[in-house]
């Protein structure tokens, strides 16, 4: 079978990084039994002493009343990286409770702008939340501040506007907002979840709603009508909210320097946290 579009970037770190057999029909799966056996010996709540930080993604949804999927994620050396909690709640004033609660550095903490972006801009600036999106793009262009080569990665900061369409339009204050490539953090994330690197892992009680969601899509072959194979994400189940909270942290953990290895591109490290 021919590798490309994609799926290049897993192709290449299995087989020159890893050093491992690249076997397609690893990532080919419809079931969840490969997450089901990234369950540790351990349940929410235990402490955790190799904990070195922990992060706080919310995705907002708008279906059957507003609402908020959230999920928090502790990381520690070598890329280990444990599920601490995550849950349901209704308003951005519960979001910050939880945050507070789990005692979630406010550096750490984020939420998805995908639905009512001025709103969630706007919670942001007040709350001190990190704005993310996630793009379709494969990559984002930058500049090394350190050789001035242009180099790839799979994130990029931007400002936004978080007064736009209110009356305080004119008021220039300028957030910014993390965006990710999908493709390349759902590869990427898959790398911790079919537990070909580190060691993430998620509580023995975890209950089937997460697992559900966090599989909801699977890797496909696509032909193009050139002729063209390709490997693209397909979302199989409605609900992914638990998934895209998931791809949030990795990013941050990316950005952040919490992830040092195991990583496609993730260009160079920013001050503080995502």
């Amino acid at each position: 079978m021919r590798v490309g579009g994609d799926i290049e970037p897993m192709f290449t770190f299995v087989t020159e990084t890893l050093g491992e057999p690249w076997d397609l029909d690893r990532w080919m799966v419809t079931g969840d039994d490969y997450l089901l056996e990234r369950k540790g010996d351990y349940d929410f709540g235990d402490p955790w002493p190799l904990e070195q930080t922990r992060f706080l993604a919310a995705d907002r949804q708008a279906r059957g009343g507003e609402h908020y999927f959230w999920v928090a994620r502790a990381f520690g050396p070598g890329a280990a990286s444990r599920l601490l909690a995550y849950g349901r709640c209704a308003t951005t004033t519960d979001l910050e409770q939880i945050r507070q609660q789990l005692k979630v550095p406010l550096v750490n903490a984020m939420i998805d702008s995908g639905l009512k972006a001025s709103e969630v801009y706007r919670f942001c600036m007040g709350a001190g939340w990190k704005a993310m999106k996630g793009d379709d793009a494969e990559w984002f262009l930058s500049q090394d501040p350190r050789t001035g080569k242009t180099i790839r990665r799979v994130w990029r900061r931007v400002l936004v506007d978080p007064s736009l369409g209110t009356r305080r339009a004119r008021v220039r204050r300028h957030l910014p907002l993390f965006q990710w490539s999908n493709p390349s953090l759902k590869d990427h994330l898959a790398l911790f979840t079919h537990g070909v690197v580190g060691q993430w892992t998620i509580p023995k009680k975890t209950g089937r709603d997460y697992i559900d969601q966090v599989t909801a899509e699977v890797r496909e072959e696509r032909e193009d009508s050139r002729g063209r194979i390709k490997v693209l994400w397909v979302q199989k189940r409605r609900d992914n909210h638990y998934l895209d909270c998931e791809l949030m942290i990795d990013v941050a953990a990316v950005i952040s320097g919490a992830l040092k290895s195991a990583q496609f591109d993730d260009g160079q490290r920013s001050e503080g946290s995502a």
